[in-house]
């Protein structure tokens, strides 16, 4: 997996004037021939919330004095993002879950029942649901404390990329070499190689074009991120009965970017 920042501004900027990044994320994953592969993923902002200011001791450190104001702004702004990430994902599965049907147009009690039980346990939705809040995970905060007071992200915090499907199509003959296949995708078996024909995994790709909007809030170089990207659901649909149908949810982190470029900032 790669990100390629396709466009960056690199003409001067102005503090607090908004700006657009233009990327492709790049995935690759393996594939085995007569197999369909979807992956789920969300691209996530990370920054440290304004309200934590770490100290050498690991402990937090007391507002600076003659800050107040800006500090419970800021906080604010913080809080709301968490919100919004919360609500974006509690929408997004929402909108993919299945509805129970209503009685009133027929549907038994107990066909209700099972409905509304397969909607609480839809695995998608779950992962979507605990999606972690756009901040560092714990331990890795002084990695992203350069961008403190460096750049904001505005909008959703989480992006949830269309689903990528990869699909490697069987080929005549290729039932002799199950067999073989199956062992050498085995946990620490030898996989095939692809360019030479082998029966193993190949490596399948897939790009997603997308655009992030920040704004800078001081003058001269400002870093500009970070950003991560989450495995919310792995679905393999098997078109030959040799290898079974496999389904695993996250959320899980893949990658993760403390800083995607930097940008020059005017007085």
């Amino acid at each position: 997996m790669d990100l390629v920042v396709r466009s960056i501004p690199r003409a001067a900027l102005h503090a607090s004037k908004p700006f657009s990044v233009a990327c492709t994320l790049a995935v690759a994953a393996s594939v085995r021939e007569g197999q369909q592969r979807t992956l789920t993923l969300a691209v996530q902002h990370v920054q440290q919330p304004p309200s934590a200011r770490p100290t050498p001791s690991g402990k937090t450190a007391p507002p600076v004095p003659g800050t107040t104001t800006t500090t419970t702004t800021t906080a604010a702004t913080a809080a709301t993002h968490a919100r919004l990430a919360s609500a974006v994902a509690t929408a997004i599965a929402s909108s993919i879950a299945p509805r129970a049907p209503s009685a009133a147009l027929g549907g038994s009690p107990r066909a209700t029942q099972l409905a509304e039980q397969e909607v609480e346990e839809d695995p998608l939705a779950r992962a979507l649901r605990r999606i972690p809040p756009p901040e560092p995970m714990p331990g890795d905060e002084a990695r992203y404390e350069k961008l403190r007071g460096a750049t904001r992200f505005l909008g959703a915090s989480t992006l949830l990329v269309p689903p990528m499907t990869l699909v490697r199509a069987a080929t005549a003959g290729s039932g002799s070499e199950s067999e073989s296949e199956s062992e050498s995708s085995a946990p620490g078996g030898g996989g095939g190689d692809a360019t030479t024909g082998g029966a193993g995994p190949r490596r399948e790709e897939q790009f997603w074009d997308f655009e992030l909007e920040y704004t800078p809030l001081r003058t001269g170089f400002a870093p500009v991120g970070g950003l991560r990207v989450l495995l919310v659901e792995d679905r393999v649909h098997a078109t030959e009965d040799v290898h079974p149908e496999r389904r695993t949810t996250g959320p899980v982190v893949l990658k993760e970017w403390d800083v995607v470029g930097e940008i020059w900032v005017k007085s």
